[in-house]
């Protein structure tokens, strides 16, 4: 999942004395909205809005909700039987190697592995590769420059939507590297993990330099998630 905020943190001036150190706060930024798309099975679900209707409301908790319901609906979405093809028969038949580890698959029984969200055949695999190739236990949530600015925008609104054990890996005492929302059934029984990622760790660059160095041919089929440059 790939979020893209449309709000801004607060400024902050620091002011110096020789008997001591503080840091006052001269101007406050309160996000007024945000956007979001969610990515499953690579392909792009319907992006998801809200602007502020009134100063009351307080969007990091909305932004917070809204997410976790997102991810609910796709999450508890039933396991789909496999879909099959005639092409996928033959694949499986001549299949000499396990799609997933890449070894040759000899003396041992295989099977197909499919896809649960979408049932699609995704090829033969070794049975015992095919049981721990499973549901993930995370959902990742990706921001750019999350650790260095958005994060302050909702941070303090994680336990929104409903409980759940929040940690965080600390940079310094106001950044974060990561931080996640353990999620648990009606049993307290573990889910999954929201975890909250920057790709500013990997991409450290501004967006506006990344998209400019894309390489633009062939790009609705290479970078199917960004048709709107």
């Amino acid at each position: 999942m790939q979020i893209s905020s449309l709000s801004r943190n607060r400024f902050q001036v620091v002011n110096r004395t020789q008997k001591k150190n503080y840091t006052k706060a001269c101007q406050k930024h309160e996000p007024s909205g945000f956007c979001y798309y969610i990515v499953c099975n690579g392909k792009k679900l319907k992006p998801v809005r809200y602007t502020k209707q009134s100063e009351d409301e307080n969007i990091g908790e909305i932004f917070v909700t809204r997410n976790q319901k997102s991810i609910v609906r796709v999450w508890s979405s039933e396991v789909k039987s496999m879909i099959m093809t005639d092409e996928d028969k033959i694949g499986f038949d001549n299949a000499t190697k396990c799609w997933i580890c890449e070894d040759f698959i000899v003396g041992e029984k295989r099977v197909r592995d499919h896809d649960h969200f979408s049932g699609k055949c995704r090829g033969c695999v070794h049975q015992k590769r095919n049981s721990l190739f499973r549901k993930p236990k995370f959902v990742p949530i990706t921001f750019h420059s999350l650790s260095g600015y958005d994060s302050h925008l909702f941070v303090k609104n994680l336990t929104a939507g409903g409980g759940g054990y929040i940690d965080c890996m600390p940079n310094t005492e106001e950044k974060y590297i990561s931080f996640y929302k353990s999620i648990y059934d009606e049993n307290k029984k573990f889910k999954y993990k929201i975890r909250f990622i920057d790709s500013f760790k990997f991409m450290s660059t501004s967006l506006d330099k990344l998209v400019n160095n894309i390489n633009r041919t062939n790009l609705n089929t290479q970078y199917e998630h960004l048709e709107r440059l």
